[in-house]
């Protein structure tokens, strides 16, 4: 359907078109969730050269298909270019919109995931910390967003092999999550999961 939808697109609009870049976009998803990830990134990076183009590298529209190809990127195991497109995302975002913004903080948390897979915890760590506080910011401690970060930047903790800092972080968040959708919530069930994982790790059977 959406091959269908590029060649009408194509037809329409012509190549050049921001249209055309979105349709790319849409199938490379398709492509990466088949597991063809280098065809995803071939059709993302067409999308991304066709909006550099058209509005250049300071726009909202380049952020979203450099951030697209970013997650290409990282989903097929290639890290190390994942977080270079990323920390791209975030320089122009800080130039366009400041760091205090839901999106920006959304990069850093990426970027801190690649920072994980790379072996780098403290550096991923220090990202989800400033993600965390961005989403404080914004939104407070009761938010479900901020529950997410104590997630990740718990993750960071286990990593780290700080098991009792990672349980105190995943309870903060399964409070939140509790108070916000109850017990019956999928939500729920995943943050409850992260708290067992932390009870086996310590030996707490």
């Amino acid at each position: 359907l959406n091959e269908q939808a590029l060649n009408i697109t194509a037809a329409v609009y012509g190549k050049n078109h921001p249209f055309y870049a979105q349709s790319l976009g849409n199938l490379g998803v398709n492509y990466a969730d088949l597991g063809n990830y280098a065809r995803s990134n071939e059709l993302n990076e067409q999308a991304l050269n066709i909006i550099e183009t058209l509005y250049g590298k300071n726009h909202s529209d380049y952020i979203i298909r450099l951030n697209n190809l970013a997650m290409s990127y990282y989903f097929s195991g290639n890290y190390s270019k994942s977080k270079e497109l990323i920390e791209q995302c975030l320089k122009i975002r800080e130039t366009l919109y400041g760091k205090n913004q839901p999106h920006y903080a959304t990069n850093l948390h990426n970027l801190a995931a690649n920072y994980s897979y790379l072996g780098n915890y403290e550096k991923s760590k220090e990202l989800n910390e400033q993600a965390l506080n961005i989403i404080e910011t914004l939104y407070g401690k009761t938010h479900v967003d901020y529950a997410i970060s104590l997630n990740n930047l718990a993750g960071n903790y286990s990593e780290l092999g700080n098991y009792t800092k990672s349980k105190e972080l995943h309870e903060q968040a399964l409070n939140i999550i509790e108070t916000l959708y109850g017990k019956e919530h999928p939500t729920y069930s995943f943050s409850l999961n992260n708290l067992v994982y932390d009870n086996t790790i310590m030996g707490n059977y």
